[in-house]
């Protein structure tokens, strides 16, 4: 399938550097379809004025105007509908003569006297008006029959049946996340192939499109929102996703890559890799398509300081030989976070007072994760409960959680324990309240750790019940709104409770003395730890800038603090076509970090920890604006370990 767009490639071939305008949303999205047209760029051009820790985007620098400047033999390009406001800028900036037009719209679908978007979501929306003075847009189509006859931005909508009777003319822009289907049943209503394109490859799509079947798409790299990566489709082409560039680059930082797979897949990936200058020193290659002892090759080639990515779906055979020969590793497949979410081993619940929570096979109790040791001695092991979002959590998590490191830490010690990890994504300090009341109690610990407060950063722009009253889970918003609407029984609405005017820190906090006061009643110790964040640390890292980027933040040196492109002399023009980086969930999170932060500082209590400053001047540490790598996990244990210790020690003498 094809997408919209065409491209002026002989442009490219004439210059050394190519410059890619904006650094946000719209920049990357564009860059990405560079991408997967194996285009090679640069740069990204940050059109803002001031100082700031200028980030990486997909790998490549972003420069300034200055810096643009002073460079030579070089080109600027934007998409097709930046382009007017690109050249607006340019123009005065003085960067005019240096901008070229590579991007423009298929020839296949202008001057349509049919031209029909199929789908009528958020994405069908957002084209249409974002193209809709280019594009002679005649009608909306869709699957559901209910919705034909309808009007949507205007346009009638019409059952997908009918579009044979328009086929002669007709072109069809597919807006909907079943690429694949949608084209065959297009191709059915004798529409010509190349009249049928689509907006953009999108990972997310072909992973609702393959629902739990792997066999459908190959996944190569990946985890989360923030990054790239590369994946086969069920035709055996390799695109390329924002998803995990920042992990490639962690990974790989200060290593040699050897890529080992199915010869003609490692040849593939190599030239990927090489666009995103991420270089490869060894590629080791096989014939056939599964593994036929070939690994073992890896023996006499791959040096120490190497590590070995394997293009291959995972392979159990393949990954006891490597452990057998003690070599430093990496499944792609493993770092997607479709396939973490898709583990078969967790069985996701619907939770009448949680909203949801997990099961893993083998865990004898539901929403929670068992770490235990033993020193055989007879004593009776401390037993400690976790709680918090997924910041805690050991469900469905790639890196070391640190309640597994804090497990380890224990051990090391000769501490017999049972670690009851049950931390659950998203959950905020209202559902480990309640969590607590409903099922810690039932366990009867020694100890509860409660580490959070990042879920609670962002509540009042995630759900429109908590701007009322904060204790109001999504899972409850969702839930009873949708009952509220059937208006049965003379239901006039939903009540939320009382208006909570109190900020989130101090809902935060008070909750928190909730916990504290029912564990001391249950004669349960207990400790409040005030996680770190992205937004709470006191200085701006590479690494960091790489993040906060993603989500339409750069961090202004001269004041020390992230900086929201929408206060920028440009944003009358720039933000129009930025993207929606900076909407209101991070503006409210960048917020009330500094407020967590100043409130934690505040504290005095024994029971509570400040950890807002943990990371501190440290580099590599976060994988997005909450999530660490291991070695945060590893910090976040160690400082844990430290602040229970003396518990611990009361604990072991009255177990003993």
């Amino acid at each position: 399938m094809k997408t919209i767009f065409q491209y002026n490639r002989p442009v490219f071939e004439k210059c050394k550097k190519v410059v890619i305008f904006g650094c946000f949303k719209s920049a990357r999205n564009f860059a990405m379809r560079l991408l997967n047209q194996d285009i090679q760029f640069d740069y990204f051009l940050c059109p803002l004025q001031g100082e700031y820790v200028f980030p990486r985007v997909l790998n490549k620098p972003v420069i300034g105007f200055e810096e643009c400047r002073g460079m030579d033999d070089f080109i600027i390009v934007s998409s097709r509908l930046e382009m007017e406001r690109a050249k607006e800028i340019l123009y005065k900036e003085k960067l005019i003569d240096y901008f070229f037009e590579i991007e423009s719209l298929c020839p296949a679908i202008q001057n349509q006297s049919a031209l029909i978007i199929w789908g009528t979501g958020g994405r069908a929306k957002n084209f249409y008006n974002d193209y809709r003075e280019l594009l002679n847009v005649k009608y909306f189509c869709d699957s559901d029959e209910k919705k034909a006859g309808t009007y949507f931005e205007g346009k009638e909508v019409i059952h997908y049946s009918n579009l044979e009777s328009l086929s002669g003319d007709a072109a069809v822009i597919i807006a909907s996340t079943f690429y694949e289907d949608i084209f065959e049943k297009a191709v059915e209503a004798h529409i010509k192939k190349n009249k049928i394109l689509i907006l953009q490859y999108n990972l997310s799509d072909y992973m609702k499109a393959a629902d739990s079947k792997l066999s459908e798409f190959m996944v190569l790299a990946g985890n989360k929102i923030n990054d790239l990566i590369l994946y086969v489709n069920s035709k055996n082409y390799v695109f390329y996703e924002e998803q995990l560039i920042s992990e490639l680059v962690y990974n790989f930082k200060k290593k040699r890559i050897v890529l080992y797979g199915e010869s003609s897949m490692v040849e593939e990936v190599e030239d990927k890799f090489k666009l995103l200058d991420l270089f490869v020193s060894q590629k080791i290659g096989r014939s056939n398509e599964v593994e036929d002892g070939s690994v073992y090759n890896l023996l006499y080639y791959v040096n120490l300081d190497e590590v070995v990515l394997l293009t291959d779906k995972f392979s159990e055979e393949t990954e006891n030989a490597l452990a057998e020969m003690e070599i430093n590793s990496i499944w792609m497949e493993a770092y997607n976070g479709y396939q973490i979410f898709q583990d078969k081993r967790v069985k996701q619940y619907v939770d009448p007072n949680l909203g949801v929570c997990f099961h893993k096979q083998g865990e004898q109790d539901i929403g929670f994760i068992k770490y235990e040791y033993s020193t055989g001695t007879g004593y009776k092991p401390i037993k400690i409960v976790l709680l918090g979002g997924s910041t805690t959590a050991a469900f469905r998590v790639r890196e070391k959680p640190w309640g597994e490191c804090l497990s380890e830490k224990l051990k090391a010690q000769g501490v017999s324990h049972i670690i009851y990890c049950g931390g659950i994504q998203a959950y905020t300090v209202s559902q480990e309240l309640v969590k607590l009341v409903r099922d810690v109690l039932v366990i009867e610990p020694d100890m509860v750790i409660s580490y959070s407060g990042a879920n609670d950063m962002g509540i009042a722009q995630t759900r429109k019940a908590a701007k009322k009253n904060p204790f109001i889970s999504l899972y409850q918003t969702r839930l009873f709104t949708a009952i509220s609407r059937m208006k049965g029984h003379g239901i006039q609405g939903v009540y939320w409770g009382l208006e909570n005017n109190k900020d989130f820190f101090d809902y935060w906090y008070d909750t928190e003395r909730m916990m504290h006061a029912i564990c001391k009643e249950f004669n349960i110790k207990f400790k409040a730890f005030l996680q770190p964040a992205l937004g709470t640390k006191a200085d701006c890292c590479q690494e960091d800038a790489d993040i906060a980027v993603l989500y339409g933040y750069l961090y202004d040196l001269e004041k020390g603090e992230y900086f929201s492109a929408d206060s920028d002399p440009y944003s009358s023009v720039y933000l129009k076509w930025a993207g929606t980086d900076c909407h209101t969930y991070y503006c409210s999170v960048l917020k009330w970090a500094k407020r967590f932060r100043e409130g934690g500082n505040s504290i005095g209590e024994k029971w509570f920890c400040d950890l807002s400053a943990l990371f501190d001047y440290k580099s590599s540490v976060y994988m997005d604006d909450f999530h660490v790598y291991e070695k945060g996990n590893q910090m976040i244990a160690d400082r844990i370990m430290e602040e229970i210790k003396d518990e611990i020690d009361i604990i072991i003498g009255q177990n003993i």
